[in-house]
């Protein structure tokens, strides 16, 4: 049986022991706690225990003359656990490493050597724009996905395919 939002609402409510006249918290107010509580104490305690339960991937297209990409959005702490780049035709992938910022001089005459290093909420490439890389060639964001939300029913749009 899938458990949503509003039956995890309601069992709240009955072992609260909230009375359906009061004021103090709407519906909204609750499953906003239940939202603070999972961040701050589930998640935590499944990551603990299985580390990779949260993992996942995301491809973003590298981008002639670009070198600053996105961390995505739901990334747990902002962070990514591993940054790849992605033959999108034949399926090679090859490690684009962690650099230093205070080493980036080191990278930046050959196209031979290259990584990313992070300012701010993004992934900057070094070199600036590598030679290196063709069309068919994407970053492999790997990094720990932030679990959803809780919202009511009848603020979700229901899926028929």
């Amino acid at each position: 049986m899938a458990v949503s939002a509003d039956r995890v609402l309601a069992g709240v409510k009955r072992r609260a022991v909230v009375p359906t006249n009061q004021v103090t918290l709407d519906d909204d107010d609750i499953l906003d706690l239940i939202d603070d509580v999972i961040k701050v104490h589930v998640v935590p305690l499944i990551d603990s225990v299985n580390g990779e339960f949260f993992v996942t991937s995301e491809l973003t297209a590298l981008v002639a003359s670009q070198s600053n990409y996105d961390i995505p959005y739901r990334a747990i702490a902002r962070g990514i656990r591993d940054l790849k780049i992605k033959n999108t035709t034949s399926g090679d992938v090859r490690n684009a490493p962690y650099i230093e910022p205070e080493d980036i001089h080191l990278y930046i005459d050959t196209a031979l050597n290259f990584g990313h290093y992070f300012k701010g909420d993004q992934i900057y490439m070094v070199p600036d724009v590598p030679s290196t890389f063709s069309a068919t060639e994407s970053l492999e964001i790997w990094y720990k996905i932030r679990p959803s939300s809780l919202i009511k029913l009848t603020n979700a749009a229901k899926v028929t395919s």
